[in-house]
């Protein structure tokens, strides 16, 4: 979504999180913190390549890369 692009990021730690609860799994803040900025580097490198490989795929952000 181009009103928020962070969304799917909070999404896939979301789904991380449920899933280490459902096992029992103590998630502390730093935790979730390192997982958050791990999936925020994660989409700008893959936004990085998008752009590089002129890919339709790429989302233009306000901000820049």
């Amino acid at each position: 979504n181009k009103r928020q692009p962070l969304l799917q990021c909070f999404l896939k730690v979301r789904c991380w999180l449920e899933n280490e609860r459902r096992f029992n799994t103590e998630v502390r803040q730093r935790h979730i913190v390192q997982r958050l900025k791990f999936q925020m580097e994660l989409e700008k490198d893959r936004q990085v390549v998008l752009h590089q490989q002129k890919s339709n795929l790429f989302k233009i952000s306000r901000s820049g890369i």
